[in-house]
């Protein structure tokens, strides 16, 4: 009752902003394409011809209703990836704890907890989006020789390692470790990322902590279940070869061709 009535009070609170967003949207619309619209600001993906989502069937709620409009094509895919660390060692195959999480807040509600979660033990941490100096400045003491920092995710030289993705609950960057058939431990509360960790936890690809902050044990102890699990990796594994039949851009470009020509 109490989330509701949060919710409640936010939409009050946000509807002048949403109301002055939304007449400029149309305004700008109808400038450039000559196209009325009515209706809420948040409501415009009815308006279009096609309704992409990036990810694959096996990922999402069974619906009973779902737009015609509606394509799952499959996430984009990941950047290229960058040179072979120096620090990696090809003799050794150690499990791997990969986090991502961007901003300030993450860092102290996710980074941290894993570095103590995992710091000093076999694994290997891979933390991408934060900087090394960054959680020196609020680390307490010297970091653990077996925490290494990158600017993106090394994610093909993930696969081999029985890595586990720890991740705030970002959607693509949670489609991202999925392609590759790793499982995911999802920590956040803001409204996108409950619904991505929701949906990893329904998939059986993963662990969904329901916290913004976990402690140091409940990361170890959700890692270690999907190490334990081979569920979870036959779950992601499934979604992975799913992925593997898509070509979101393809899908996107095709698309627009193909409305674009319905109205010559």
């Amino acid at each position: 009752m109490g989330g509701h009535l949060l919710g409640a009070a936010l939409e009050l609170a946000a509807a002048p902003a949403y109301s002055a967003l939304t007449r400029a949207y149309n305004r700008q619309i109808e400038r450039t394409f000559g196209v009325r619209l009515r209706g809420d600001l948040r409501a415009s993906p009815r308006h279009g011809d096609a309704w992409v989502q990036l990810t694959v069937p096996r990922f999402e709620y069974p619906r009973t209703a779902l737009p015609r409009e509606l394509r799952f094509i499959g996430p984009l895919r990941p950047p290229a990836s960058d040179p072979v660390p120096e620090w990696w060692d090809p003799r050794r195959e150690p499990p791997v704890v990969a986090v991502r999480a961007d901003g300030a807040t993450a860092l102290r509600d996710l980074v941290l907890p894993t570095i103590r979660a995992f710091g000093g033990a076999e694994e290997t941490v891979v933390i991408a989006g934060t900087a090394r100096c960054e959680v020196e400045a609020v680390h307490d003491g010297p970091l653990p020789g077996n925490v290494h920092f990158e600017e993106r995710m090394p994610w093909s030289r993930l696969i081999a390692r029985r890595s586990v993705v720890v991740s705030d609950g970002d959607y693509l960057h949670s489609q991202h470790a999925l392609r590759f058939g790793i499982p995911l431990v999802t920590a956040g509360t803001l409204e996108t990322d409950v619904e991505t960790a929701a949906r990893v936890a329904w998939s059986g690809a993963g662990v969904n902590l329901r916290q913004r902050r976990p402690s140091p044990d409940d990361l170890r102890e959700a890692v270690l279940r999907i190490r334990e699990d081979d569920a979870y990796r036959l779950a992601a594994a499934r979604i992975a070869a799913q992925i593997a039949t898509t070509d979101a851009e393809g899908a996107i470009c095709a698309l627009v061709e193909e409305h674009a020509a319905a109205r010559i």
